[in-house]
Order: C-alpha cells, then sequence, then structure tokens
C-alpha cells in the first residue's frame, strides 16, 4: 500500500523535483514560462512546501486546486517524477479519478 504523503510531509522532507515533471510543467501548466529548468524548480518546491496539497488517490495530489501531479516519498525524501497539468487548462482534469479509470480500461489517453 502507498502511504499518504500529508501536507507536514511536503513541509519537512526535501522534494526532488524529476526533469521530466519540469517539462510537463513547460507544456502542461505554463507553456509560456520564460523560467530556465532550474528555475521552475525552485519555484515548484516553493509552491509544494508554502501552499494547500489535497490527496486525491494512490500517489496522486493536487496542488491549490489546480495542479495535478504525482508524488512519492522514499527514504525521507519527496520525489515528483511527473504533473499531469492545471485544471484550469485542461477541463478533462476536473475528472482526474474518471480518467484513471478510462485509462486503466482503454490505456493511454492523451490529455
Amino acid at each position: 500500500m502507498i502511504g499518504i504523503i500529508t501536507i507536514q510531509d511536503f513541509r519537512k522532507y526535501e522534494i526532488i523535483v524529476k526533469d521530466h515533471a519540469v517539462n510537463q510543467w513547460r507544456v502542461r501548466v505554463k507553456p509560456d514560462s520564460v523560467l530556465s529548468d532550474e528555475e521552475i524548480k525552485a519555484s515548484l518546491i516553493q509552491q509544494l512546501k508554502n501552499s494547500y496539497i489535497h490527496f486525491l488517490l494512490q500517489n496522486y495530489y493536487e496542488l491549490d486546486y489546480d495542479i495535478i501531479f504525482v508524488a512519492l516519498l522514499k527514504k525521507e525524501k519527496i520525489i515528483i517524477p511527473t504533473i499531469y497539468g492545471s485544471k484550469n487548462n485542461n477541463c478533462a482534469l476536473y475528472n482526474f479519478k474518471t480518467y484513471l479509470k478510462n485509462r486503466q480500461k482503454y490505456g493511454r489517453i492523451h490529455l
């Protein structure tokens, strides 16, 4: 079973944002961003430490009721391997649990 990462964990543990998550941020959250990869990582870590995070299911979380991402807790580090995107930019994410069920049933679905 995957343990739920609490808001306190996000504030307490080191957060590592993978390059794939940065690329997904550029494509799915802020496509017009001129920030460097390192600036995006730093900005995202700051948001994760200081904003509201809502657990959705399994290892899926929501940042500030908008950005859906995956978080894994490994050896007192939180790893962010990917970002699904912003609900404000992609209305399909408003029904994320349904998206996951359909993905399981039909295979990969492009967002």
